[in-house]
């Protein structure tokens, strides 16, 4: 995902909301690792005096908003869903329950139920990799994929997470293992090449990512009006 877009389009949904009232936003880096490091040593606004970009809002009571891929065929592109548990792939056994607000499960911009998600080390590009997981972990009912969730939920227990689908069960995207550094900055050479190798696959991505950026940007609306 371009770093920058998820931030880009959740401010497009404050764009009407007065300064005053205005939710804190910050942009985390991709990934767990570089996002655990970053939580590490987070302080809210009021701490320090400048803010770094985000795409985590308000840090009273933290919603983490963004995009995920989808291993359900019931959830396609577009598909706006709040979660109810996050875990790691590699270690299972830690697993965050999530309580979302009544006001997030009542808008119509979501899906009607919250779902199981996996935030996994690495990104998973293909359909092949992605029915693997829902197989895998069929017992957890996991149904879409983040990279980022358990390194906010080891700080913020008590945030809510809402994830747009980009991609889903109907074809691969191009493999971007490569495309983010060590400190989950994207590069944006090594994704021009991705999408170089894999031409019919990034325009599956591009179209998946601005129609979800789209709904990004309603449901961000949507929640800061409710």
């Amino acid at each position: 995902m371009p770093q920058g877009a998820e931030f880009a389009a959740v401010q497009r949904g404050l764009r009407d909301v007065p300064a005053s009232d205005r939710p804190e936003v910050v942009a985390i880096p991709a990934g767990l690792t570089p996002a655990d490091r970053f939580f590490r040593t987070y302080k809210p606004a009021h701490d320090r005096q400048t803010c770094p970009q985000s795409e985590c809002v308000d840090m009273v009571r933290p919603v983490l908003l963004g995009l995920c891929g989808s291993v359900s065929p019931e959830l396609p592109i577009g598909t706006a869903i709040a979660y109810h548990s996050s875990r790691r792939q590699t270690q299972p056994e830690e697993c965050y329950p999530l309580r979302p607000p009544s006001a997030l499960l009542n808008l119509p911009e979501l899906h009607h139920t919250p779902v199981s998600a996996l935030n996994v080390d690495l990104a998973v590009c293909t359909v092949a990799d992605k029915q693997a997981i829902a197989r895998d972990f069929r017992g957890f009912k996991i149904a879409v994929i983040d990279m980022e969730s358990v390194a906010l939920l080891r700080r913020f227990p008590e945030a809510a997470i809402v994830r747009v689908v980009s991609d889903d069960l109907t074809g691969n995207i191009p493999d971007l293992s490569r495309a983010f550094d060590d400190r989950g900055n994207l590069q944006p050479l090594a994704l021009a090449a991705a999408f170089a190798r894999e031409p019919i696959a990034a325009a599956r991505l591009i179209r998946g990512s601005l129609l979800a950026l789209n709904q990004l940007t309603i449901v961000t609306r949507a929640i800061v009006r409710s």
